[in-house]
């Protein structure tokens, strides 16, 4: 569980045998490539990279413009479960596997594409015809005939289109010309326009001015508008005719192809970056050097498969791999299924280095914690729960991680439900007595209108406080830990753990302050008990003060002081002292004593979030004075929203105490993610023929 170890490792083969390989390497699947910095490709990989690349743009071009859909919706999944057929797709190599890919897709995208060019075709076609029939029927009632209109040579007559509107200007601006308009529309007027052939292009710049449209009938149809809206009407039925046939035939065919299309367009997909991750082969003329990394317990499967090439395999030096010129190595994390659904978290800030710590483990005990205390109600809680059971049951992928997500969640938060004793926003006790009165006596109930009890609010700020503490605390030893395993042990004196040391002062000069009942004058003076952990009395507020200003004053010294007393003694390299010294007290004095306030009040949130789904609950529950039949529709659709809403903020603010306040102890999420050769796929799927190893 967590980072895996990795080997590095290189095949040096003939490259005539590079399909074989790739073959081999893809069966293999824990193969992440890792290409040197060069610009030369070989050419055979290079082809079928651009080959693949090809069918993969048509591909997703033709499925975007069909609206297929890749992966069914969520809500689909929910309603119907997860049920997405898959295309096998047999090969001998990749050569074999891309010239398939190619035989396979081109066939269908030539017939499809033929019959969406048709179909667009028609669809010009129909739209231009509805808008001559449009335009037809406005005048059909009239009996003008357009073929005299050519006829005149001295008089230039012309029958525009215009808005109702600009009817009056448009004949006060043709002086020069008879009009004769009637009204077609609520909106639009027919005009002719008669003039003396010699103004024929002042009446165009009027006419244009105004966006007059000029109305002709087409030389293929009558020009009496009557006849001819009777001829265009009739083509559009059966054009409309003809685009209904054509749309339907290409529906069908769709829907016959549609998962071999999703299988080669995401197999495609998965050749191209496959083959662009492994062109790289090295500058040798004949041979071809392929590099990467391989987790270390596959070490004698990997020379078992390789054993005709020339292959070699040597550990990573997880604490200087990255160092020397020498390949980045990626980090492989393996965690059991209830802790791999908290892997998100982690990558939210991005994966570990190699060498790095996963937080993922301590993730997955933490946030469903901290997760549940905000959102604190059986109800709430079980319903959580039966969701994270419903995405779990479904087994789509990435929905089965936010299912057993939910469903620890649901389980902390109906814990810390029956601790205050609520469900849906009511009294256990008063439900089901059985259960006996709460733990924390959150909700008071003596008035008509529940309220908030001070007393265990101010204990659960208390309980937060403390889940802070622990919480940043172990943050910190992370990074000791980090350090340690990295060799590091300069930073661990001169910055680690005097960090810890200022916190750890910081947190004792905390309790004091509440020992004294913030009276600071008394803080190193009063033999009151420390209120230690806010429960245990035991050792004077003096003593504590004086201990945590130790602590505090002694980490600030040598946080500011370490780096340039190693800079002068020669330890570290050569730089400004007086600037190591300015950026200790800046980072030392002011971010970090600051950073512990802000951060460990921060986590007051998990108190403050379950105060307010508690008094969301208590307004929702006001309704139940209103008349039965009204009050339960009504409760319920609140409920479902206070769900939602408190469910989503809730969420944010457990990811806000991870990535803010956390993270920034230990944590620095720079490391690269292994990555097989082949992504893993869900529409298509890869069948070697002939495998060459048994």
């Amino acid at each position: 569980m967590g980072v895996s170890e990795l080997s590095k490792v290189s095949v040096i083969l003939p490259r005539s045998d590079l399909p074989e390989a790739l073959r081999e390497l893809t069966d293999f699947g824990m193969f992440h490539a890792a290409q040197p910095d060069s610009h030369t490709y070989d050419d055979l990989l290079d082809d079928f990279s651009s080959r693949s690349f090809k069918i993969y743009i048509t591909l997703r071009d033709l499925v975007r413009d069909l609206g297929l859909q890749f992966k069914p919706g969520i809500i689909d999944i929910l309603r119907n479960g997860y049920n997405v057929p898959t295309e096998k797709i047999y090969a001998n190599d990749w050569k074999d596997f891309v010239e398939g890919l190619e035989k396979d897709s081109q066939p269908i995208i030539d017939q499809l594409k033929a019959m969406g060019e048709k179909s667009e075709s028609l669809e010009e076609s129909v739209s231009h015809d509805k808008s001559m029939a449009s335009a037809l029927e406005m005048i059909s009632d009239t009996s003008i005939d357009f073929q005299a209109f050519s006829n005149l040579k001295r008089l230039k007559i012309v029958i525009v289109i215009v808005q109702t509107n600009d009817l009056d200007e448009i004949k006060r601006s043709l002086p020069f010309a008879l009009t004769e308009s009637s009204e077609l529309t609520s909106s639009e007027s027919i005009i002719m326009v008669a003039a003396h052939s010699n103004d024929s292009e002042l009446l165009d710049k009027v006419l244009r001015s105004f966006d007059a449209e000029v109305f002709s009938i087409p030389s293929d149809l009558p020009q009496n508008p009557s006849d001819a809206f009777k001829v265009v009407a009739e083509r559009l039925s059966e054009r409309e005719k003809e685009l209904e046939s054509s749309m339907n035939a290409l529906k069908e065919i769709v829907s016959q192809n549609e998962s071999k299309i999703l299988a080669l367009y995401e197999a495609s997909n998965a050749a191209y970056e496959s083959l662009e991750s492994v062109k790289r082969t090295g500058d040798l003329r004949w041979f071809a050097v392929i590099n990467g990394f391989i987790p270390t317990d596959m070490n004698d499967e990997f020379e078992k498969r390789f054993r005709d090439w020339i292959s070699t395999i040597e550990p990573v030096n997880r604490f200087g791999h990255h160092h020397g010129g020498e390949l980045v190595a990626p980090t492989l994390i393996k965690n059991t299924s209830p802790v791999s659904s908290f892997e998100g978290v982690t990558m939210n800030q991005g994966s570990p280095s190699y060498g790095e710590a996963d937080p993922t483990p301590l993730i997955s005990l933490v946030f469903p914690l901290f997760y549940g205390m905000m959102f604190g109600d059986l109800g709430h809680g079980i319903i959580l729960l039966l969701f994270g059971i419903l995405l779990m049951y479904r087994k789509a992928p990435g929905l089965v991680e936010w299912g057993r997500l939910f469903f620890l969640a649901g389980i902390s938060a109906s814990f810390f439900g029956l601790l205050i004793g609520e469900v849906f926003g009511l009294e256990i006790y008063n439900i089901f007595p059985a259960f006996g009165h709460p733990v924390i006596h959150f909700v008071e109930r003596v008035h008509e209108i529940p309220s908030i009890n001070v007393a265990s609010l101010k204990f659960l700020l208390k309980i937060s406080i403390i889940f802070g503490i622990f919480h940043i605390y172990a943050g910190n030893f992370i990074s000791i830990l980090n350090d340690v395993r990295n060799h590091e042990y300069t930073e661990i004196i001169i910055e680690r753990v005097p960090v810890v040391s200022m916190y750890t002062g910081f947190i004792l000069l905390m309790f004091a302050f509440l020992g004294t009942s913030f009276q600071i004058s008394e803080l190193f003076t009063s033999m009151r008990d420390t209120p230690i952990f806010f429960f245990w009395r035991a050792v004077p507020v003096a003593t504590t003060a004086t201990v945590g200003i130790t602590l505090l004053l002694g980490g600030l010294v040598v946080l500011v002081a370490g780096k340039p007393i190693l800079i002068v003694t020669g330890r570290i390299p050569k730089e400004s002292v007086i600037m190591a010294i300015l950026v200790g007290v800046i980072d030392g004095a002011i971010e970090k004593i600051a950073g512990f306030l802000s951060n460990t009040l921060s986590y007051t949130r998990l108190a403050i979030l379950l105060t307010v789904h508690a008094s969301l609950l208590i307004v929702v529950n006001l309704l139940w004075g209103l008349p039965l039949l009204v009050a339960l529709p009504v409760v319920i659709f609140f409920n479902i929203l206070v769900i939602l809403l408190e469910g989503m903020i809730v969420y944010i603010q457990v990811l806000r105490l991870h990535l803010y306040e956390w993270f920034t102890k230990f944590y620095s999420g720079s490391g690269m993610a292994f990555k097989s050769l082949t992504p893993k796929m869900i529409r298509a799927q890869i069948e070697w023929k002939e495998r060459a190893i048994s």
